[in-house]
């Protein structure tokens, strides 16, 4: 997975969309090898701020989503037969922000950093 996951669309280079569909899905800075990093966009902010920063996922059609969070040593899997919200990584970064709470882990959102700290996930299902 380290060599998979590290960004490989730089956040500098520029965005031309064609089509609606490309207007929506900017990879600049966050995408690399079919994989979602939460990495620093354009803008100066992570993909998921509310997430680790080592956050990756890969994403299907009608926004089925599998998430790994190596901080937390979780796997997360959604799946939904709906098409996407318009906001949808701000809808992630908040559910991820709930969770780090949860866990009593430091949240990206914070501005805290993880070092020598772990958190012992709870996983339950819904």
């Amino acid at each position: 997975m380290g060599e998979a996951t590290p960004l490989r669309v730089p956040a500098s280079i520029p965005h031309n969309p064609i089509s609606d569909r490309q207007k929506r899905i900017d990879g600049r800075g966050v995408y690399g090898l079919n994989w979602w990093v939460n990495g620093i966009k354009p803008d100066g902010k992570r993909k998921w701020p509310g997430a680790p920063v080592r956050t990756y996922a890969a994403s299907g059609f009608n926004e089925n989503k599998w998430f790994a969070i190596p901080e937390w040593g979780t796997v997360l899997v959604r799946m939904r037969t709906e098409g996407r919200p318009d906001n949808v990584d701000e809808v992630w970064s908040a559910f991820f922000a709930q969770v780090a709470r949860a866990l009593g882990s430091p949240s990206q959102a914070r501005g805290a950093q993880s070092k020598g700290t772990s958190a012992s996930p709870t996983r339950r299902r819904q």
